[in-house]
C-alpha cells in the first residue's frame, strides 16, 4: 500500500496553487481589463502544466514503491529459504502447510506436507500455540534440544484460518552446559541412627564400639560408591556430600544404605535403622546444609526408618512402611512439660486449638491441656469452631460437670481478636497450619507449642518454639496424660478430663487394638487414677440409631479393590457424615481378608477420605500421594473441586500404585 502523503504533490495542494492564481488574475482584472485577461489565459496555462507534471511526478512515485515491493518481496523470501534454521508454516489445526528445506532435513526428508506437527513432536501442543499467539517452547528432536519461536500470522482473508510461523534454533550446546551444571550441583545429606539409644541399651558394652564401626563402614562404603564422602561429626550423625548425578543414580537405586545397615547383625538383637534427609535446593553450601538437617528432622518426626529429601520447593518421602518403634525414655516427657511450664508463665494469654472438624482426641487433648495450665495458675483458652457430632456427647458432659470452661471456650473470630505478639499458641493433635481451627492466630504470635502423634509431613508448621511430635504414641492424649503425669507440679485433673484423655486414646487405638504400647496402658492407668471410668467412656461413644444403621449400610455396600483392600461410600450430604465414614472404615477391617478400608463421603464442599488399616498397609503412605496424611494404621483426606466419582478414582490409583510399588520393593526404601 501506498502513502500519499509521500508522494511529490498531493491535489489538495495542486488545487489550493490553483485557486490563488485565479485570485490574483481577478484582481488585475478588476484594475485593468486587458491584462486581467491576459492574466487569466496564463494562469489556466500554468494550472494546465502544473496538473500534467503532478501527475507524471506522481505516477513515477508509485513505480518506484511498486518496484521496491517486488525487490523486498525477493529479499524477503531468499532470506526466508536461506535462514540457518528450520522454519515452518502450520495451519491452526497443526497440520504442516509449509517448510524450508533445513526444516526437511530434521525430519530425515519425510513427506511432510499435510503431516500434524504433534506427531512429529508429540510435546508441542498446538491449541497452547494458538491460544498464545507469540511465545516460545523447548522441544527434542533426533535427541538433539531445540527452542521453538512461535507466533500466530494474520492472513486478512475471511474465509481462511489464521497461519502459525514457527521456526526452531538449536539449543543443544545450551542444554548440555546446564546438565553439566545441574549434575555437579552439591547434594548435602545428614544421617542419623535413629534407634541410636536403644542400640546402645541392648547391646553388651564390650561389643558395642564393634556395632558402631560396623554403621561407621557402612556409611563411608556407601558415600565412596557414590563419589561422595562422609564424615561422622556426632556419635549417631553423619554429613555426607554428593554431586548431583550421582544422588540421581543413589535415588534410582533406592537408597541401599538403609537396607545394608538393617543387615548388621553383629552382637546386637536389634538392628540399626536410619534417618536420612537430604538438600538437594540450588542454594549456598550453608543453606543446603540447613535444609537436609530440617529433612532429618521430618523423617525423625515421621518415625524414623526413612529417607526426606527437599528439592527446595517439594518434600519426597522414601521408606516409612513400617511402624514407628516405642521410645522408653520418659526424660523427654519431662522436659517438654518443664518447657511448657516456663512458656504459660512467660506468655500473656494462651489459645489451645485442635484441628478442624475435631474428635475426642483433638478436644480431650485440649481439655487435657486446658487443666494443665489452669493448675499450674495460667490463664487460657480453648478455641473451639463447632460442636461437631463426634464430640457433642463430651461436649455435654463437660457443660454438665464443668460449666464454667465453656466460658473459656471461644470461636476463632473472637481469638484472632484477642490475641497478640505476646500470646502462646499449643496446636493439638495436628501439625498442618491450614488444618487448624484457627490459621490465622499463628501469623499473629511466633510463640507455638506443637503436641502431635501424627508422621511429620510435607505441609508441617514451621519453626514452633517448642514441638513434642511422636509417631509411636497412640494418640496426642497419651501425650498430654504424660505431661501431666511428670510435671514437676503435683497436678489434679477433674475425672471429666481423665475421662475425655481416655477417650482420645480409645477413640484413636480403636479400643486398644491398634498402636498400642507400653506407655499407652501406663497412660491409660494413670488416668484411672484421676478417675477415668471405662463405663463413663463407653457412653461418650453411643449414638443414634440412624447412626448405626447408616453405618451398617455402607459396611454392607463395600467394593473390594485389589483383593486386599474395601471401598466405600457415603452419599448422604449431614453434619456427621464424616464421622458415619471414619466409623464405617473401622467396621471394614472385620471383614476376613481385607488389609485397609476406605470410605468417601462429602465434607462441606470437599470429598472427605478416611483410610484405616490393620497394619500391613500404610494408609498414610497411600493418602499422602493425593495429599493427605495421618498414621500408618489412620489417615484421611479431603479433595477439593472432585466429584465423589473422580474422588474415588484418584483413590484407587493411589492404591494401585502403592501395592505395585510394594510388591516389586520389599525392601521398603520407596
Amino acid at each position: 500500500m501506498i502513502n500519499n502523503k509521500k508522494s511529490f504533490l498531493s491535489g489538495l495542494e495542486l488545487i489550493g496553487a490553483i485557486i490563488v492564481l485565479f485570485i490574483l488574475s481577478m484582481i488585475v482584472f478588476i484594475y485593468n481589463k486587458p491584462l486581467g485577461a491576459i492574466a487569466f489565459v496564463s494562469s489556466a496555462y500554468l494550472a494546465y502544466t502544473l496538473n500534467s507534471y503532478v501527475k507524471k511526478k506522481n505516477q513515477q512515485y508509485i513505480d518506484d514503491i511498486e518496484l521496491l515491493d517486488e525487490h523486498f518481496s525477493d529479499v524477503t523470501r531468499c532470506a526466508v529459504f536461506s535462514m540457518p534454521f528450520p522454519i515452518a508454516i502450520l495451519t491452526e489445526n497443526g497440520e504442516i502447510n509449509w517448510y524450508n528445506t533445513r526444516f526437511k532435513t530434521l525430519f530425515k526428508e519425510r513427506e511432510l506436507l499435510g503431516e500434524k506437527i504433534d506427531k512429529l513432536v508429540p510435546k508441542i501442543d498446538i491449541k497452547e500455540i494458538v491460544s498464545k499467539e507469540v511465545g516460545k517452547k523447548e522441544v527434542e528432536v533426533d535427541g538433539k534440544n531445540y527452542q521453538l519461536y512461535f507466533n500466530l500470522a494474520d492472513t486478512y482473508e475471511q474465509d481462511n484460518n489464521n497461519l502459525v510461523l514457527i521456526y526452531a534454533v538449536d539449543n543443544s550446546e545450551n542444554a548440555l552446559i546446564n546438565k553439566a551444571y545441574q549434575d555437579e550441583a552439591l547434594v548435602i545429606m545428614v544421617i542419623q541412627i535413629d534407634n541410636f539409644e536403644e542400640l546402645a541399651g541392648v547391646t553388651d558394652e564390650n561389643n558395642r564400639p564393634i556395632v558402631f564401626a560396623e554403621v561407621d563402614k557402612e556409611i563411608n562404603t556407601f558415600a565412596i560408591n557414590y563419589n561422595g564422602f562422609a564424615r561422622k561429626y556426632e556419635s549417631d550423625k553423619y554429613l555426607c556430600i554428593f554431586r548431583k548425578a550421582d544422588f540421581t543414580k543413589m535415588m534410582e537405586d533406592k537408597f541401599p544404605i538403609v537396607e545394608k545397615v538393617k543387615e548388621i547383625e553383629v552382637y546386637s538383637s536389634i538392628p540399626p535403622t536410619l534417618s536420612i534427609g537430604v538438600g538437594a535446593n540450588p542454594d549456598n553450601p550453608l543453606e543446603i546444609y540447613k535444609t537436609a538437617r530440617l529433612s532429618v528432622d521430618v523423617a525423625l518426626g515421621r518415625g524414623g526408618d526413612q529417607i526426606v529429601v527437599n528439592d527446595g520447593e517439594n518434600l519426597r518421602f522414601y521408606g516409612g512402611k513400617k511402624k514407628a518403634i516405642e521410645k522408653h525414655n520418659k526424660v523427654k516427657s519431662r522436659v517438654i512439660s518443664l518447657a511448657l511450664n516456663q512458656l504459660v508463665e512467660q506468655s500473656k494469654g494462651v489459645y489451645i486449638m485442635g484441628h478442624k472438624n475435631p474428635d475426642m482426641d483433638s478436644f480431650g487433648s485440649c481439655l487435657g491441656v486446658y487443666a494443665f495450665i489452669k493448675q499450674i495458675g495460667g490463664s487460657c483458652r480453648i478455641v473451639l469452631k463447632e460442636v461437631t457430632a463426634p464430640i457433642q456427647s463430651l461436649y455435654n458432659q463437660v457443660a454438665l460437670h464443668m460449666p464454667e470452661v465453656l466460658g473459656d471456650i471461644i470461636t476463632p473470630e473472637q481469638a484472632l481478636e484477642e490475641a497478640n505478639t505476646n500470646s502462646l499458641i499449643i496446636v493439638l493433635d495436628n501439625h498442618r497450619k491450614n488444618s487448624t481451627e484457627a490459621p490465622g492466630l499463628l501469623d499473629i504470635s511466633d510463640q507455638v507449642v506443637l503436641i502431635d502423634h501424627h508422621r511429620r509431613g510435607a505441609n508441617y508448621i514451621e519453626d514452633p518454639t517448642l514441638t513434642y511430635l511422636e509417631p509411636y504414641a497412640s494418640s496426642t492424649a497419651e501425650l498430654v496424660t504424660e505431661l501431666i503425669q511428670y510435671n514437676e507440679v503435683d497436678i489434679e485433673i477433674p475425672k471429666i478430663v481423665a475421662d475425655a484423655l481416655l477417650a482420645g486414646i480409645t477413640v484413636d487405638t480403636k479400643s486398644f487394638s491398634f498402636q498400642t504400647g507400653v506407655r499407652t496402658f501406663e497412660a491409660a492407668s494413670v488416668l484411672k487414677r484421676y478417675g477415668a471410668d471405662s463405663i463413663s467412656v463407653k457412653k461418650l461413644f453411643r449414638e443414634p440409631a440412624d447412626t448405626v444403621k447408616y453405618r451398617s449400610e455402607v459396611i454392607s455396600e463395600a467394593e473390594i479393590y485389589m483383593d486386599v483392600v474395601a471401598i466405600s461410600r457415603f452419599d448422604n450430604q449431614m453434619d456427621n457424615a464424616v464421622l458415619i465414614a471414619a466409623q464405617a472404615a473401622d467396621g471394614m477391617l472385620d471383614m476376613r481378608g481385607v488389609e485397609a478400608s476406605f470410605v468417601l463421603t462429602h465434607y462441606e464442599d470437599k470429598i472427605h477420605i478416611s483410610g484405616r488399616s490393620v497394619g500391613k498397609l500404610s494408609v498414610q503412605l497411600i493418602l499422602e500421594k493425593i495429599g493427605g496424611g495421618g498414621h500408618q494404621t489412620s489417615a484421611g483426606v479431603q479433595l477439593k473441586g472432585v466429584s465423589i466419582n473422580s474422588a474415588e478414582a484418584i483413590l484407587k490409583r493411589a492404591i494401585k500404585d502403592y501395592i505395585l510399588e510394594d510388591n516389586a520393593d520389599e525392601s521398603n526404601t520407596k
